[in-house]
């Protein structure tokens, strides 16, 4: 009798164990699909030039080479200044890009980029309104007069964490034709970190 008991309790106990070694299972596969599940909900990270300090993404295109600080300052010499900008043919095509300090507060960029409107009106500018990445945007397309010849810009306006951002595509007129495109889909890429 007493070697049924041990073996009734052996049984009861390895049932236990095994009900609970099922339950250890269970959890941890539950355990398991869900940081798979949450992982994959995750927005992924997006591709590209990490510019305006790592908060957006951009797809420079390959030709173009991140301009030193040497050329920037000489290119851009005004206290507002691009922070990085891309160049290529010496620098008569170029990307530039620029986070400013200015806080904007939700739904006055339109009065902002109109405003910029108004103060490049000497050379007749066209704004556009845009979607980029999910965010409305800005487009101010205008020609600006130099000494070597007219300069054709791009200028893209929006925020990023309340903030102006302006990313700027510009070219000679001499090299419109091979690069305005170019510089109109690098502009168009920007990806913005959520």
């Amino acid at each position: 009798m007493d070697f049924f008991i041990f073996i009734f309790i052996f049984i009861f106990i390895f049932i236990l164990n095994f009900g609970a070694f099922l339950m250890l299972n269970k959890t941890i596969f539950l355990v398991f699909a869900m940081v798979l599940s949450l992982a994959g909900c995750s927005e992924p990270e997006p591709t590209g030039t990490k510019i305006f300090g790592g908060t957006a993404y951009i797809e420079i295109p390959t030709e173009f080479t991140l301009m030193p600080k040497d050329m920037l300052a000489a290119k851009y010499p005004q206290p507002n200044a691009p922070q990085e900008a891309y160049f290529v043919e010496e620098g008569k095509v170029s990307l530039a890009f620029s986070a400013t300090k200015n806080t904007l507060p939700d739904g006055k960029l339109g009065e902002v980029a109109n405003m910029m409107k108004k103060q490049f009106a000497p050379f007749n500018p066209t704004l556009e309104a845009k979607d980029i990445d999910g965010r409305k945007a800005y487009l101010l397309t205008m020609n600006t007069p130099t000494a070597e010849g007219t300069i054709k810009n791009i200028m893209l306006l929006t925020t990023i964490s309340g903030k102006l951002v302006i990313a700027t595509f510009n070219s000679t007129e001499d090299l419109a034709g091979k690069y305005m495109d170019v510089g109109k889909n690098a502009l168009f890429s920007l990806k913005f970190k959520k």
